[in-house]
């Protein structure tokens, strides 16, 4: 498991067709309470603003990483 912390740069995981097309990456801007919404604690829930869009997404930390940079 990855501890996430606001700030951080991810990016998503690898597409299952590989890496044809680049990762969308974004900021991890919110860490939500325990308790907001439904996860274990093998895979806590993030918020990520995309950095192309702008728009922001409630993942499972598993389906990012931290980008490379």
């Amino acid at each position: 498991m990855v501890d996430f912390k606001v700030g951080d740069i991810v990016e998503e995981l690898d597409y299952y067709g590989g890496d044809k097309w680049p990762r969308s990456q974004g900021l991890i801007v919110r860490i939500p309470d325990e308790g907001e919404f439904h996860a274990s604690p093998n895979n806590p829930i993030v918020e990520v603003q995309w950095i192309t869009t702008g728009a922001k997404s409630i993942l499972y930390s598993g389906d990012i990483r931290r980008a490379k940079r």
